[in-house]
């Protein structure tokens, strides 16, 4: 909006924040949206050139990254190591070294 938020708050009362509000919910930003339709054409191309594990088509929501959801624990350098390798066989190439 191109001012600082303590100044915006300054400037806005309680019913135009919550009408801003009601708009957000309803038409989200253009960067929310940009999100969503990179997931859909992801989707859309995995569903093209892939089988996903279960069976079932790709949706727009497998590719939406869940900022909320509990992180994962990182993988050792074994488990690394085992699917580096098998990512190389699967494209044709060879096994690392000790892989």
């Amino acid at each position: 909006m191109g001012l600082p938020v303590g100044e915006m708050l300054s400037r806005m009362g309680a019913r135009e924040f919550a009408e801003w509000q009601a708009f957000c919910r309803r038409e989200p930003l253009p960067a929310e949206r940009a999100e969503v339709s990179a997931a859909v054409l992801c989707a859309t191309m995995a569903n093209a050139w892939c089988k996903s594990k279960s069976g079932r088509p790709f949706e727009a929501k497998d590719f939406l990254i869940d900022w909320w959801a509990e992180p994962r624990k990182p993988p050792t350098p074994e488990e690394l190591a085992s699917k580096i390798g098998a990512a190389m066989s699967a494209l044709g190439g060879r096994k690392p070294p000790g892989g």
